[in-house]
């Protein structure tokens, strides 16, 4: 089943759910049916069901854009430390990780989804040694994909959604004017959104009991 364009959804690791029922109930109280969904990796947003994911999630009624990995040892704590951790950049967890990346194609597959993202790491400036052999991974990574790493991705469009983004922050009063200001709104609304996703949670679920006739 197509999904309708713009049509809103969530990302199953940010609901941080376990298994394929808890994401079908969070679904059910948004009122979402659109789901990006984590592969499982047991480094990684794993699933209760295991091996049996795939059969699960696409039992479960609702339409999944795609299929997400995430490596282990990647911290996103600022934009150091994901230089350090993230994707193929770091030598010495290149090979492994390339395996894991390979199990996830066949998983995306096995959930009939035909994209799978994934952070590929930060490309090494000009002149330093690794440049090439990270290319060379990513060239791989790419071809498996079935991308052309020339168009890969754009810079253009990321500019253009970023200045479209910024143009709409500055037209709304609510948005604080100083980048320690929305720092600040920003911790706040994660707050919330971790009490609410813990009221969630917390819900007991009430199913109707039909006695016989």
């Amino acid at each position: 089943m197509a999904v309708e364009p713009l049509a809103i959804g969530v990302c199953s690791w940010s609901l941080q759910v376990k298994s394929v029922p808890e994401l079908r109930r969070l679904l059910d109280r948004l009122g979402l049916n659109v789901v990006q969904i984590a592969c499982g990796d047991p480094h990684h947003a794993a699933w209760d069901e295991g091996d049996r994911l795939p059969e699960a999630a696409r039992s479960a009624g609702f339409q999944m854009t795609g299929a997400m990995l995430g490596f282990p040892g990647e911290d996103y704590t600022t934009p150091q430390t994901i230089q350090k951790t993230g994707g193929f950049g770091n030598p010495a967890t290149r090979a492994e990780r390339l395996e894991r990346f390979k199990w996830a194609l066949d998983r995306a597959r096995a959930l009939g989804l035909g994209d799978l993202m994934l952070h590929a790491g930060f490309l090494p400036e000009p002149g330093d040694p690794d440049r090439r052999p990270f290319l060379d991974t990513l060239g791989e990574v790419s071809a498996r994909l079935g991308i052309a790493l020339e168009t890969a991705h754009r810079a253009t469009d990321d500019a253009e959604a970023a200045l479209r983004v910024l143009y709409t922050f500055a037209r709304d009063v609510r948005v604080p004017k100083s980048y320690a200001g929305l720092a600040q709104e920003q911790r706040r609304l994660l707050r919330l959104q971790d009490e609410e996703r813990n009221r969630w949670k917390n819900v007991p679920v009430v199913v109707p009991v039909v006695k016989p006739s």
